[in-house]
């Protein structure tokens, strides 16, 4: 195996690790020697890859994120549906409950509220995902299309 495919899956086993005992034991609960156990990694190793344990929630955190947006998409992009189920079946709170439980949930949205460049990450995901919404609405015939799509982004953050 090459050098950088070593490094390469090495990062991986850290993220996959970490990502599972986030999301049984808490962001709160886990520790760096917990992850290095786990991923089968040593504890001053892992700081070759990841400079502390927030850079790694960090990108947990993005990582859910980013499959919560995918599950969204996918529901908004389903043709079977009306436009008012698609919205129906798009809750995050319950679907991250869940799966991981609501414990899980409670720590996740601690991080997140506290972390500015979470925060931020999630506004543009939020952002995004009412552009989309628009653009199925009108699609779908639910939405007449009136509304510019950036007046409507504006409009949304003034209120």
């Amino acid at each position: 195996m090459q050098r950088e495919e070593k490094k390469e899956l090495n990062r991986k086993k850290i993220i996959t690790a970490a990502k599972t005992l986030f999301l049984t034991k808490g962001i709160y609960a886990t520790n760096v020697r917990d992850i290095s156990k786990k991923s089968g990694i040593s504890y001053v190793t892992m700081y070759k890859y990841f400079s502390d344990k927030n850079e790694l929630v960090n990108l947990v955190c993005q990582e859910l994120i980013d499959e919560a947006m995918a599950n969204a998409y996918s529901k908004l992009n389903n043709d079977t549906l009306t436009f008012f189920e698609k919205l129906q079946q798009i809750n995050f709170e319950a679907e991250f409950k869940q799966k991981y439980g609501p414990k899980v949930w409670v720590d996740f949205c601690s991080y997140t509220n506290n972390n500015p460049e979470l925060t931020s990450y999630i506004e543009k995901k939020v952002n995004d995902s009412w552009l989309m919404i628009i653009r199925v609405g009108r699609k779908d015939k639910f939405i007449q299309a009136l509304l510019q799509m950036n007046k409507f982004v504006i409009s949304y953050h003034l209120f």
